[in-house]
C-alpha cells in the first residue's frame, strides 16, 4: 500500500527508505509525483492549509493512501531519486511517466534500485504492455490513425472515457471536449509512446481546416524530441496546413504562410522570426511575448489580435489591418508602418523609436507613455490620439493630423510639425523646447507656442 510504502519499506529492502531524510520541498516533490500516479488530482485545492509541510500533508491524505496501486514498490526509489536533486524537466518527466516506470518495472522484473532516472524513463516510454501485446490497449473507439516505424502512434479520441484520461494524465482541459468531438467541430489526436503513454495533445478543426492547438504536459509545447513526430503526422496527413507545420515544431522561415488562416489561433511566444505573413488572417490571435522580428505582414489582418509585449522591431506592417488590437509593451523599433491601420489600437508603453508611420491612422489610439523617439509620422491621421506622457523627441510630424489629440506631459522635443494640424490638441504640461513649425502649422486656439528652433548657423554654411 502506498501509506506503508511511505512509512516503512517492505518491498524492497535493498533500497534505504529516505523519507526521514528529505527535506520538505523533496517530500512534496515525492507526493505530488505519487498523487498524480494513483490519480489524486488538484490535490493543493483540497487542502485548508498551505501546502508546505511533507508531513502535515501526508497525513491529510492518508486515508486515500491506502489501497493497493502498482507504484507502491517503487515509491523508496523515487524518494531516492529526489533526493539526489531533479531539474524541472526531470520532475515534469517524473510526473507524467512515473506510472509508466512502474508498469515497465514490474512486467520486465527489473531492479530499479540498479537503473538511473534517465535510462528508467526511456526504458518506460518504449516498452509495450501486457495489455498492448494483447491488444487490448487500441479499439475501434479509439483508432490508431498514424503509425511511426518506432512504435510510436497517433491515436484519435472519440470517447467521452479516452478524452477525460488524456486531460488527467497530461493536466490539461481536453476532457472538457467532449460535446465539441461530438458534434465534430473538433478532431482530437493523441501522439503517443509504444507503451501507449501519451505525449502531446492535437486540435483540429474541420470547418477552418487546420490544426488550433498542439500541447503535451500542464499546456507546455512539445518537447524537441517529440517534434519529429508531430510534423511527420502533419505533412503526411495535412499537408494543407502550413499552420499545423509550425505548431509541430517547424521552423516558422521554413514555412511560407503567406495568406494563411490563423484567425483566434494561440501563438503565445512564438518563433516566428522572418517568417512570411504578408497577406495573413490573424484576426484574434494571440501573439503575447511572440517573436516576430524582422516578419513580412503587409497586408496582414491583425483585427483585435494580442501582441502584448511581442518583439516586431524590424518587422513589415505596411497596409496591416490592426484596429483594436492590443500592443502594449510591444516592441517596434524601427518597424514599417506605413499605411498601417491602427484605429483604436492601445500602444500604451510601446516601443516605437524610429519605426515608420507615414500615413498611418491612428486615430483613437492610446499610446500613454510610448516610446516614439525619432519616429517618422509624416501624413498620419492621430485625431483624438491619446499620447499622454508619451516620449515624442525628434518625432517628425509633417502634414499629420494631431486634431483633438492628447499631448498632456508629453515629451516633444525637437519635434517637427511643419504643416501640421494641431487644433483642438491638448497641450498641457507638454515639453516644447526646440519643437519645428512653419506658417502652415495649425495650433489649438488660444495657444501661444514657443519660438520655433533656429537652425545651426554653422551647419546651414557646410551645406552652401
Amino acid at each position: 500500500m502506498v501509506y506503508h510504502a511511505l512509512r516503512q519499506n517492505p518491498a524492497d529492502k535493498r533500497l534505504a527508505f529516505v523519507w526521514p531524510s528529505l527535506d520538505n520541498e523533496q517530500k512534496l516533490t515525492v507526493l505530488d509525483v505519487v498523487f498524480n500516479a494513483i490519480g489524486i488530482d488538484h490535490w493543493r485545492q483540497e487542502l485548508d492549509f498551505e501546502p508546505d509541510d511533507g508531513d502535515e500533508v501526508f497525513g491529510h491524505f492518508a486515508d486515500k493512501l491506502s489501497a493497493n496501486t502498482i507504484v507502491d514498490a517503487y515509491i523508496p526509489w523515487l524518494a531516492k531519486v529526489v533526493k539526489r536533486g531533479l531539474t524541472r524537466g526531470e520532475q515534469d518527466a517524473l510526473k507524467r511517466r512515473f506510472r509508466s516506470v512502474c508498469v515497465w518495472a514490474k512486467e520486465t522484473k527489473t531492479d530499479l534500485g540498479k537503473v538511473g532516472l534517465a535510462d528508467a524513463l526511456e526504458n518506460a516510454s518504449s516498452h509495450v504492455t501486457f495489455a498492448g501485446r494483447k491488444g487490448k490497449v487500441e479499439s475501434d473507439a479509439n483508432p490508431v490513425v498514424y503509425r511511426f516505424d518506432d512504435g510510436f502512434k497517433i491515436v484519435q479520441l472519440k470517447t467521452n472515457a479516452a478524452l477525460e484520461r488524456e486531460g488527467k494524465l497530461l493536466k490539461h482541459c481536453v476532457g472538457t471536449y467532449c460535446e465539441k468531438v461530438r458534434k465534430g467541430t473538433s478532431v482530437i489526436y493523441s501522439l503517443r509512446t509504444p507503451s501507449n503513454e501519451p505525449l502531446v495533445t492535437l486540435e483540429y478543426q474541420p470547418e477552418a481546416k487546420r490544426f488550433m492547438q498542439m500541447f503535451g504536459f500542464e499546456n507546455e509545447k512539445p518537447e524537441p524530441s517529440e517534434r519529429p513526430y508531430l510534423i511527420e503526422f502533419v505533412e503526411t496527413n495535412f499537408p494543407h496546413d502550413k499552420v499545423g507545420l509550425f505548431l509541430a515544431g517547424k521552423p516558422a522561415k521554413d514555412i511560407d504562410l503567406e495568406g494563411a488562416n490563423l484567425t483566434d489561433a494561440d501563438l503565445e511566444g512564438a518563433d516566428l522570426t522572418d517568417a512570411n505573413l504578408r497577406g495573413a488572417d490573424l484576426e484574434g490571435a494571440y501573439l503575447g511575448g511572440a517573436n516576430l522580428r524582422g516578419a513580412y505582414l503587409g497586408n496582414a489582418n491583425l483585427k483585435g489580435a494580442k501582441l502584448l509585449g511581442a518583439h516586431l522591431e524590424g518587422a513589415h506592417l505596411e497596409d496591416a489591418q490592426l484596429e483594436g488590437a492590443d500592443l502594449e509593451d510591444a516592441h517596434l523599433e524601427g518597424a514599417h508602418l506605413e499605411d498601417a491601420q491602427l484605429e483604436g489600437a492601445y500602444l500604451g508603453g510601446a516601443n516605437l523609436r524610429g519605426a515608420y508611420l507615414g500615413n498611418a491612422n491612428l486615430k483613437g489610439a492610446k499610446l500613454l507613455g510610448a516610446h516614439l523617439e525619432g519616429a517618422h509620422l509624416e501624413d498620419a491621421q492621430l485625431e483624438g490620439a491619446d499620447l499622454t506622457g508619451a516620449n515624442l523627441t525628434g518625432a517628425n510630424f509633417g502634414n499629420a493630423n494631431l486634431k483633438g489629440a492628447y499631448l498632456t506631459g508629453a515629451n516633444l522635443t525637437g519635434a517637427n510639425f511643419g504643416k501640421a494640424n494641431l487644433e483642438g490638441a491638448d497641450l498641457e504640461g507638454a515639453n516644447l523646447e526646440g519643437v519645428k513649425y512653419d506658417d502652415d502649422t495649425i495650433w489649438p486656439a488660444g495657444f501661444t507656442p514657443p519660438p520655433p528652433a533656429r537652425e545651426n548657423p554653422i551647419r546651414r554654411r557646410l551645406r552652401r
